[in-house]
């Protein structure tokens, strides 16, 4: 289902183009990519795809979700560049980027001479210029999990690997419906996921959270849980302390990928959380940080991010799940 909104991946790109990976970088870059995805067309007919008989070899991947689909269907050798956040599988980091998600070098991309650009939904005014200079692409909807499997498919097929598509995206149907069949019909807890705050400060003071009709309100529905946010009209709204304690989730999933990035650690990200003994999460000691970038990447990987938070929201029935 198109949703018509930025993915956490698009905006994270979008936050490191112009120099803002913070919290007032997030809120502004919200708003601004919110207004402008609001128009998006998804998935419009692109007919000059190439055919099965001669499948492309020579693909320009344009997000980091573009890319982990593009390896995990085997298709590596013909990848000839990605974004300069692409960085997943750690293969991606040997192929040249043609930049960033607003600013792409259209002369590096003409000079490589592909024959098919990998796009997602909010690369309109990108797809636009490509094809003004007579280049093939092929746009596909991260909005949503089921957008995402739908691409799989998508892609396999225009890459002349459709057996491929088909496996890879019955494999990641197949195990969504384990962890569904698994949870049953539990009643789902109420779910704030954070995915940023400033880490460290011994205080949660404000958050951006996960609202209604994005790609990670979707995962959270298929780990089983329910959105505090659902009635939010923005997309990823900003939440102060008090907002925090009137919204009272039964749980928080707090994404901290600077964790990774080795820029705090996970003993910090934790101790901030426990200056707000108000919340029901911290008393019962349901606050859970991930601290991967796992969250921001509406790939393959999707499964294992909903993997990871049904286990976090339905402990004791997944505990024995792979």
């Amino acid at each position: 289902m198109a949703r018509g909104v930025a993915t956490p991946s698009v905006l994270r790109e979008c936050m490191l183009d112009i120099g803002h990976e913070t919290p007032i970088g997030w809120a502004i870059l919200f708003g601004m990519l919110l207004a402008l995805c609001s128009a998006c067309v998804v998935n419009a007919p692109q007919e000059h795809l190439p055919s099965q008989s001669n499948p492309p070899d020579r693909i320009i991947s344009m997000a980091p979700s573009l890319t982990e689909i593009a390896f995990a269907l085997g298709l590596d050798d013909q990848v000839v560049a990605v974004t300069r956040y692409c960085d997943f599988p750690p293969q991606a980091l040997d192929k040249p980027n043609i930049g960033g998600f607003l600013d792409p070098n259209l002369e590096s991309i003409v000079a490589l001479e592909p024959n098919l650009v990998l796009l997602i939904q909010d690369h309109d005014t990108v797809r636009t210029q490509l094809e003004g200079l007579g280049i093939t692409t092929l746009q596909v909807d991260h909005s949503s999990v089921d957008g995402i499997l739908s691409s799989i498919r998508e892609i396999g097929s225009a890459c002349g690997v459709e057996e491929a598509g088909r496996a890879l995206a019955a494999s990641c149907e197949s195990q969504l419906a384990a962890v569904e069949n698994l949870i049953g019909e539990q009643s789902p807890p109420s779910v704030l996921l954070v995915v940023d705050r400033r880490v460290g400060s011994g205080t949660v003071s404000r958050v951006w959270a996960a609202g209604p009709n994005t790609y990670l309100d979707d995962v959270l529905e298929a780990a089983g849980g329910i959105n505090v946010l659902q009635t939010s009209i923005a997309a990823y709204p900003e939440l102060s302390r008090e907002g925090l304690i009137s919204l009272n989730p039964d749980i928080i999933v707090d994404v901290v990928t600077s964790i990774e990035r080795g820029e705090t650690d996970l003993e910090t990200a934790r101790a901030d959380w426990r200056d707000l003994a108000e919340l029901r999460a911290v008393r019962s000691d349901s606050v859970f940080i991930i601290a991967s970038g796992i969250m921001e990447v509406p790939g393959p990987r999707t499964v294992e991010a909903v993997q990871l938070i049904a286990k976090m929201l339905h402990p004791e029935l997944l505990k024995d799940a792979r």
